[in-house]
């Protein structure tokens, strides 16, 4: 089962809004668009307390930068769901919030991670995946801040 129909399109169906589902939920299970996770970070794993990618408020979308790593096939996707720090001010758990965001947009790049099972020069499938002021639209949150982060 495509990451997509297992992780993202359950989150949509409970949180999102009837605008979200009807823009992402009929081509995530007709698997015409592949999603990847963006979860872990280089230096903190799977700590999700610990997140350091940020999604600065600039008003009608979101500034992201940092950098996401163990991220299967990222290089295929055509989307990443992405936890992101939206708030500094709350303990770490708190001000953690899930961002669609569409990897073909500009300021990000995929890095592949060379695995003993793959050549240098071979298909690799695991990727780090790195966010240069790249640009989210508001409307592409799926957690409201300062909620804890349950979903995961």
């Amino acid at each position: 089962m495509a990451f997509g129909e297992k992780m993202v399109a359950p989150v949509i169906m409970a949180f999102g809004s009837d605008e979200q589902k009807n823009n992402y939920l009929p081509d995530i299970l007709s698997s015409k668009v592949w999603w990847c996770q963006g979860y872990s970070e280089p230096g903190s794993g799977s700590d999700l307390a610990s997140l350091k990618t940020k999604a600065e408020d600039k008003g009608d979308h979101y500034l992201v930068n940092g950098a996401k790593t163990w991220t299967t096939m990222a290089q295929y996707a055509d989307m990443i769901f992405c936890l992101v720090r939206t708030s500094q001010e709350e303990i770490p758990q708190k001000g953690i919030s899930f961002l669609l965001i569409d990897m073909h947009s500009p300021g990000i790049t995929v890095q592949p991670i060379v695995t003993l099972d793959k050549a240098p020069d071979g298909d690799q499938e695991i990727n780090t995946v790195f966010f240069e002021n790249v640009k989210v639209p508001k409307e592409n949150l799926k957690r409201r801040r300062r909620k804890r982060v349950d979903l995961c």
